[in-house]
C-alpha cells in the first residue's frame, strides 16, 4: 500500500485524522468495519488512538505536524510523516507497488 492515501495528495505528511479517514475510504480494507486486533469486538470505524496502537509495534508513532507550507493562522495536527513508515514498507512490503488483489475470503453472517 505505501501510504496511497499520502501519495494521492501529493504530500509527505498526514494527520491522523485524515489518515483513518482515507483509510476507512479504501475499497481493499476493511477499516470501516474495524473489529480490533483479534476481531472479537463489535464493528465500528477505525479511530486514531486504534491506528497508533497498531502501529506502535513498527517503532512508528503520532507526532506534531504542521503543514507542509505553512503560514500565517496554520496550526499543528499530531499525524505521521511518510519517513516513518519507510522502515516498515521495506521490511514487510513488497519492492514493487502491486496493485491490490480481490479477496477470496467469502464473509459468513456472525450468528
Amino acid at each position: 500500500m505505501r501510504m496511497r492515501a499520502c501519495g494521492a495528495r501529493g504530500t509527505d505528511r498526514m494527520a491522523s485524522a485524515a489518515l483513518v479517514e482515507a483509510l476507512i475510504r479504501l475499497d481493499d480494507g476493511e477499516w470501516g468495519e474495524w473489529r480490533g486486533v483479534n476481531g472479537g469486538r463489535q464493528p465500528r470505524k477505525l479511530t486514531q488512538p486504534q491506528l497508533a496502537q497498531l502501529l506502535r509495534p513498527f517503532r512508528i508513532r503520532p507526532k506534531t505536524i504542521w503543514p507542509a507550507h505553512r503560514q500565517a493562522g496554520d496550526t499543528s495536527s499530531r499525524g505521521y510523516m511518510r519517513s516513518q513508515f519507510v522502515a516498515a514498507w521495506d521490511a514487510y512490503c513488497s519492492p514493487g507497488d502491486t496493485q491490490p488483489q480481490p479477496s477470496k475470503i467469502i464473509r459468513l453472517p456472525r450468528l
